[in-house]
């Protein structure tokens, strides 16, 4: 799938198209909506641009430059380890947090499945 919902041409293997079941499931469990950008507008998906680069100056860049050969597991526990101090301990000061933890804005339940 491309942003804006449309095919990139090539028909959805077994496993996209399971990925795409679980993933609307998810999302109708959560009671949340799913919706698309405009293509070529990534600016109109700020919040999670913002996010994934915090999380690769913050998390990733830092591992990175720890280890000499990363190992998957060890990623992963930094990136688990990141995101329980990014949603819970940390307090944010953009529009939409204001000075709040995303876990207080969003809710933990919603944010941890």
């Amino acid at each position: 799938m491309t942003p804006d919902g449309t095919s990139s041409g090539s028909p959805p293997t077994t496993a996209a198209s399971s990925a795409n079941v679980r993933f609307d499931a998810a999302i109708e469990h959560l009671g949340a909506t799913h919706t698309l950008i405009r293509p070529g507008r990534p600016q109109s998906n700020g919040f999670v641009e913002r996010v994934q680069r915090t999380i690769l100056d913050k998390c990733w860049k830092p591992a990175f430059a720890r280890y000499l050969i990363p190992k998957y597991m060890g990623l992963r526990r930094e990136l688990e380890r990141y995101l329980i101090e990014y949603n819970f301990d940390r307090t944010h000061r953009r529009r939409l947090t204001q000075g709040r933890r995303p876990a207080e804005v969003l809710g933990a339940a919603k944010m941890w499945m």
